[in-house]
């Protein structure tokens, strides 16, 4: 973020709690601790030189490497010095005299800025339980989320992990390693799924770096942010049992990420969920069957205590109390997680327009545009919020797409001298109710998770995160409502006036050679030179209607851009109290308009070529035919002229307008038909090496559902 924004001339301070760069990278130091997306991949991506530089060593970097590499990047590009360490921020208020935010810290600064950009992370308010007696333990506790920078050491220690999420998972063998005795406390057992780590091998780094360009795009357009070794986009159920299990088998020995979409329908198809599951389960026993795997797996110094058969009661001077049993440790490990996606925001006071705060707009759960901005919450964004993928994807693209939309806005605030933007109430409403409804299709809410708050007690049961990543982003901001509808209303017709006409293609032969046997009967050889001249129009129509084609291809890709634009502006119409855009919106419809009529004017006067050519077929065949027959010294009767005339007419209806016609219909439907075919398969993701440009701006996103004064 502060990186762009002094790209494009903007003074920015960013605020930090803890004392070093890092993030969720510097809080979280438990032992075991790793990122689940690839090296390659979980990096940033606005700079060449960066990423061509920096070397990782493993497959899945380790926390202590990719807080190396952050603390690389802030010193390559020169950022330290506008970050400030050791500050927490208490209080944002906004001032609407002066339309700027003024912020609170508890080294009792006051600031006061234009824009506030909330970048706290979705994982980053730790959750301690609430435990009686925690106060009087007499050793050590500490949260995955919050680990002492020092070393620290569990030889000959009795410890006890509460908690078998990631955190959790990841960090008990390290401890089990050291410590005499892990107690591992556990509520809700969870899955974990081979990653096949190891070195990163010199060759496949280089291979990423030499196509950088290429995986980035496909990483920015693949539905949850990284790229899948093989990934098939079919339904679990529609495939036999044997091929289902080849596909598991598959996707379990590439390890990482890839077995949770090896079929298509893993998160909203219950059946193929538990299909999986199963598979998962299937693993487990053959893994743990052997005594002696099961012993290095869970040994037993290793022991679970399943929390479903009753809650921690308390937590005495020397251990864990659990009804009359109590386990006596030395330290105490929580591995508990985060109160997520809402916490950290939460945590701070923010106060919005008319004193509105932060924790009574979101009494019944998180209420955003986008993920990205709040009504009555001018000029604060948020990086990856609650209604934004965020933790369903990569983190670092997501974070990067946030990043570039709020600097194009910014930007495009200064250029037209707008003071403030936020969302209508309108607009926030409908993609609160979109991403309920996306969620409710998913079987993401019927888990008991901390995607819903579950693990906090008290906050709302809420699916946070927005599950309509299907849909690739460029697939998002290139479909417009009015697009679609015209894809309905003008696309789709095409092939219903193709249907008028396709007949034709067949009927048209089979009748020119029906006619040539009578003609020939009447006059013989003369009526080659008719038939000369007759199927000469046949290529000079097929030459006009690949020329109509080409202009039509035009006017379609000028009707989509105009009929884009003014949706935007019908939308923005109704949600959306902007100034002094009218000028400005009249000449960008104005000038699309004259490109679409450009193309429509030329290919009007191919349909006026071949307007002419039919009305004149009749008599040019006619004085063909009948010149050849008077060379020939042949008399023709009256009843062989009007025979022949006649058939003549009928042939002109199919070869110079039928044909002509079915060709054009043919033609004009296959423009039409990419476009339709495009628009069904934006959700999958492409791998073919075409190396092409694209889009970053992102302003268009949020076009027709903001204030901006």
């Amino acid at each position: 973020m502060l990186y762009r924004l002094r790209k494009y001339g903007f003074s920015a301070k960013i605020l930090e709690a803890g004392d070093g760069i890092g993030g969720t990278w510097y809080w979280n130091r438990y032992p075991g601790a790793r990122c689940d997306i690839e090296s390659m991949q979980y990096s940033y991506s606005f700079s060449e030189e960066l990423q061509q530089e920096w070397k990782w060593s493993e497959i899945f970097s380790s926390q202590s490497e990719i807080l190396r590499y952050l603390n690389y990047v802030v010193d390559k590009f020169d950022l330290r010095k506008d970050i400030q360490l050791g500050t927490r921020v208490h209080t944002v208020y906004f001032d609407e005299m002066h339309s700027r935010w003024e912020i609170q810290t508890n080294r009792e600064d006051r600031l006061f800025a234009n824009f506030c950009i909330m970048a706290t992370g979705c994982l980053s308010a730790a959750r301690v339980p609430q435990i009686k007696g925690l106060d009087i333990f007499n050793g050590q506790h500490y949260h995955t989320g919050r680990w002492p920078h020092t070393n620290i050491c569990f030889n000959e220690r009795r410890v006890a992990v509460i908690g078998t999420g990631s955190s959790g998972i990841q960090s008990i063998p390290v401890i089990a390693e050291q410590a005499d005795h892990v107690f591992v406390f556990q509520r809700t057992p969870n899955f974990s799924i081979p990653s096949r780590n190891g070195l990163l091998k010199a060759e496949y780094e280089q291979w990423w770096k030499s196509n950088y360009a290429e995986y980035r795009r496909q990483i920015s357009e693949a539905p949850f942010g990284f790229i899948l070794k093989d990934k098939k986009n079919i339904s679990a159920m529609t495939v036999t049992p044997e091929e289902r299990q080849h596909e598991l088998e598959r996707s379990w020995q590439n390890g990482g990420l890839d077995f949770l979409l090896s079929f298509n329908d893993l998160f909203i198809n219950k059946e193929s969920n538990d299909a999986a599951a199963e598979f998962v389960r299937t693993k487990i026993r053959e893994t743990v069957k052997n005594p002696e795997v099961a012993e290095a797996l869970i040994p037993q110094n290793y022991p679970i205590v399943d929390l479903r058969n009753g809650p921690i009661d308390e937590i005495t001077p020397n251990g864990i109390r659990i009804k009359e049993k109590v386990y006596e440790v030395d330290d105490i490990v929580f591995a508990t997680g985060f109160d997520a996606m809402t916490g950290a925001l939460l945590q701070i006071d923010i106060h919005g327009r008319s004193g509105k705060t932060l924790q009574d707009k979101w009494t019944e759960g998180p209420r955003t545009y986008l993920g990205l901005m709040m009504a009555d919450f001018p000029n604060l964004f948020i990086i990856t919020g609650p209604g934004s993928p965020s933790v369903l994807t990569n983190m670092l693209p997501s974070i990067e797409q946030h990043v570039d939309w709020i600097v194009e806005c910014l930007n495009y605030l200064r250029m037209h001298h707008y003071d403030t933007i936020e969302p209508q109430v309108e607009a926030e409403n409908a993609w609160v109710l979109h991403v309920n409804e996306i969620a409710n299709a998913t079987l993401f809410p019927l888990a008991n998770s901390w995607y819903v708050g579950a693990n906090i007690d008290g906050k709302p049961r809420v699916f946070m995160p927005y599950a309509g990543v299907s849909l690739p982003t460029r697939a998002i901001i290139k479909t417009t409502t009015g697009q679609m509808v015209n894809l309905i209303s003008n696309d789709v017709s095409k092939f219903e006036e193709l249907y008028k006409f396709i007949h034709h293609l067949w009927a048209t032969p089979v009748e020119v050679l029906f006619v040539f046997g009578i003609i020939w009967n009447e006059i013989g050889i003369p009526t080659m030179f008719g038939y000369v001249v007759l199927l000469l129009q046949v290529p000079l129509q097929l030459c006009f209607s690949k020329k109509f084609g080409a202009y039509r291809k035009n006017t379609m890709r000028w009707t989509d851009e105009r009929v884009k634009l003014t949706n935007e502006i019908l939308v923005g119409g109704q949600i959306v109290k902007m100034y002094r855009w009218e000028e400005a919106l009249e000449t960008v419809i104005h000038n699309t308009r004259k490109k679409e009529f450009k193309s429509i004017r030329k290919a009007n006067r191919i349909r006026a070529i071949n307007m002419a050519i039919y009305f004149s077929s009749v008599s040019l065949v006619s004085l063909a035919t009948f010149g050849g027959s008077w060379l020939m010294g042949q008399t023709l009767s009256s009843a062989n002229i009007f025979t022949i005339l006649s058939l003549f007419g009928v042939l002109r209806n199919q070869v110079a307008a039928g044909l002509p016609s079915a060709i054009e219909k043919f033609s004009d439907s296959l423009i039409p038909s990419k476009c339709i075919n495009r628009f069904m398969n934006l959700w999958k993701q492409t791998h073919a090496k075409t190396f092409e440009e694209h889009s970053t701006d992102m302003s268009k996103r949020i076009s027709g559902s903001i204030i901006m004064d």
